[in-house]
This record gives C-alpha cells, structure tokens and sequence, in this order.
C-alpha cells in the first residue's frame, strides 16, 4: 500500500499547493489532516523495516499501532480544525466526510497489513 498512500499525499501536496497560490489559507488548513493517516502509515512501514533487523519484531506489530495513533491523531486535528467552522451543518459535513476518509483509508490499510 505504499504506492497508494505516497499518491494519496501527493494528491493532497497538489491540492494545498493550488489552495496556497490562491491565497485561501483557511481552505488549505481544512484538507491538511486528510494527509496523516498515509503519511502515518508511511513512517510505519519505514518503523517496521528499521525495528525489524534491530529487535527482530513483526512488521505487523509496529504498523497497526502507529496507524492506530495515525487514526487518533487526526481524528483529534479534525476536531480542533472543525472549531473554525460557524455552521454546525458546515461542520457536520466537513467531519463526517474527512473522518469518514480517514477512518475507512486507516480500515483498508490495516486490513492489508494482517492480510498481507
């Protein structure tokens, strides 16, 4: 999945950068905590290879619980950011919709990784 997640972000690095140049910062801070969960399981399959030959752990044992506290961490940004937001049906919208992404992207990858 490392593939998917490092397009994910590049993805997301395209879509702040297009936010930037046009001057919209509050846009471009609402889509920054979709980019933490690939981001997170990124730097935990580096983890894995890196404790692997160090202290012989299972790759599985050092991805899920950073792509757990990867889940955590942006569900906590989420409802930091949503604070920004006026309307509750805007920010419904706005947390439904990202921790939704979030939540299944972080599914999908630890499916793949007890699968895999």
């Amino acid at each position: 999945m490392l593939p998917e997640c490092s397009a994910i972000l590049l993805i997301l690095i395209a879509i702040e950068i297009v936010f930037l140049r046009s001057k919209k910062l509050k846009s471009a801070i609402f889509v920054l905590p979709l980019g933490m969960v690939p981001l997170f399981h990124l730097l935990a399959t580096g983890a894995s290879v890196l404790l692997g030959r160090v202290w012989n752990a299972e790759p599985w044992k050092v991805i899920v619980p950073i792509d757990v506290i990867g889940l955590v961490a942006t569900c906590l940004l989420l409802g930091w950011i949503s604070g920004n937001i006026r309307k509750n049906k805007n920010k419904g919208a706005y947390l439904s919709m990202c921790a939704g992404f979030s939540t299944i992207l972080s599914c999908v990858l630890l499916f793949h990784v007890f699968a895999g």
